[in-house]
């Protein structure tokens, strides 16, 4: 890894560092859309572009690794 060059350890592309549960992690928009969004209740398709409150919170958190992308999971399952 001295090349400069971080380990992607999702299927995002390129993105956000995540750290959690001890990975790196890059997540795109789209991935943060689909682990944000889609699990709320006003998401729309169309509405894609838009970010919202609370998005915005889990994305800044998910950035500090203050939570992790399975603690945000878990949490829409309840």
């Amino acid at each position: 890894m001295g090349s400069g060059r971080r380990f992607i350890a999702c299927n995002a592309p390129v993105g956000n560092a995540i750290e959690g549960g001890g990975l790196r992690m890059f997540l795109n928009k789209e991935s943060l859309v689909h682990l944000i969004c889609e699990h709320c209740d006003f998401y729309k398709e169309s509405d894609k572009d838009l970010e919202c409150g609370a998005y915005k919170i889990l994305k800044g958190l998910l950035e500090k690794g203050l939570i992790t992308p399975e603690q945000i999971t878990d949490a829409s399952r309840e």
